[in-house]
């Protein structure tokens, strides 16, 4: 494998290189392997005539001596640079999933329809990588579509409706995510009322933004591809309508509201409601 330097094998054996390490391990013994792992890279299982799935294990369970190579290392695809072209290539029948390099929340995309969608609720909530607060979110540029880096002061959703403070509220699901206020889901850019103006930045990952109306309306007849899911959304502080989904698009229908996509009864659609109610939020590659 690749990204492994100053690999040592402990146990009996050797290291061999730079980029792998191979040792034997005698019945009743233990292998471990340490490491420098580069920066974008995890630890896959050990490779050999067992597997194991954990840097250091006890050979206990066979009857023989074992031969083992720590093939160590799967780079991690961030959605950052995940490209429209590479995501044509690898998801246009099957899902590929990305890490989001801000909190490290793994997504399945898909392309669909000419664009690459994430078929997963963004679940997103500040870069809470070296930061611990869900009230305050930081959005740096070089991560988040944004065009300089933004702080926002979040309100939970369960607190009512509001135009002007961006509101959330987490589901601690990986299903269904979070739900997002249209002033959250546009990083601020979007808020007041009347407000009709074009949405151009967003919470979404660098390189990927918030779908049109008209990219929604290009999918409604992909419900397998685009996974949607039920749960509802967040009006009045209450979540109403669990047997549904919805997702906030850029794109504005009058001064109040944003057309959405929403799933029902087995089918997507397209409609428009009141921007500070609490959706999904799904972003598409540009």
């Amino acid at each position: 494998g690749t990204g492994i330097s100053g690999v040592s094998v402990t146990g009996t054996g050797v290291a061999t290189g730079s980029d792998t390490a191979s040792a034997t391990v005698y019945y009743g013994g233990t292998i471990s392997i340490a490491a420098t792992l580069t920066s974008g890279y995890e630890w896959v299982n050990w490779t050999g005539s067992a597997t194991y799935t954990n840097q250091a294990q006890a050979i206990s369970s066979v009857t023989s001596d074992l031969s083992f190579t720590a093939n160590g290392k799967s780079s991690v695809t961030y959605i950052q640079s995940y490209t429209k072209a590479t995501c044509q290539s690898e998801a246009s029948s099957a899902d590929k999933t990305v890490t989001d390099s801000r909190d490290n929340n793994t997504y399945t995309v898909r392309y669909i329809n000419g664009n690459c969608w994430m078929t997963q609720n963004l679940r997103y909530m500040g870069d809470t990588i070296g930061s611990t607060s869900t009230t305050t979110w930081y959005l740096k540029s070089t991560t988040s579509n944004v065009d300089a880096d933004t702080t926002m002061t979040m309100t939970d959703l369960a607190a009512g409706n509001s135009y002007d403070v961006a509101r959330f509220h987490n589901s601690s699901n990986t299903t269904t995510g979070v739900w997002y206020n249209y002033a959250a889901a546009s990083a601020m850019t979007i808020t007041g009322n009347p407000n009709e103006s074009t949405q151009t930045y967003d919470i979404c990952p660098k390189g990927w933004r918030l779908p049109t109306n008209d990219e929604f309306s290009g999918i409604t007849s992909s419900v397998s591809a685009f996974s949607p899911v039920t749960g509802g959304g967040y009006v009045d502080g209450s979540l109403v309508g669990t047997g549904g989904g919805y997702w906030w698009s850029a794109t504005s229908s009058n001064a109040t509201d944003r057309y959405n996509l929403y799933y029902y009864g087995s089918s997507l659609y397209t409609g428009s409601y009141y921007r500070n109610y609490g959706f999904y939020v799904r972003c598409i590659r540009s």
